[in-house]
């Protein structure tokens, strides 16, 4: 999903780039989610740790069977042209 845009956060101008550190287990859910690198602003920060615990991803096959899988996710939140 698409991650909602804080009201706070557009009435503040906040914007800036959210990295989610996520280990995706054998189901295709996200068990872990960290920021890896903070927007710098914890509402945006906390808007993308929510969308991703909302997705469905794939699992990671290797040799025909599920894998948990470690994956950088960028999300950008930004008040010019962008959907989030």
């Amino acid at each position: 999903p698409i991650p909602r845009y804080p009201p706070q956060s557009r009435r503040l101008r906040e914007q800036g780039l959210v990295v989610l550190r996520v280990i995706i287990d054998e189901k295709g859910q996200a068990c872990s989610i960290e920021v890896e690198s903070s927007s710098g602003h914890a509402r945006l920060d906390h808007a993308a740790k929510e969308a991703v615990a909302r997705a469905e991803f794939r699992p990671y096959i290797e040799d025909g069977a599920p894998r948990r899988a470690l994956v950088l996710i960028p999300i950008e939140f930004s008040l010019t042209g962008s959907k989030a």
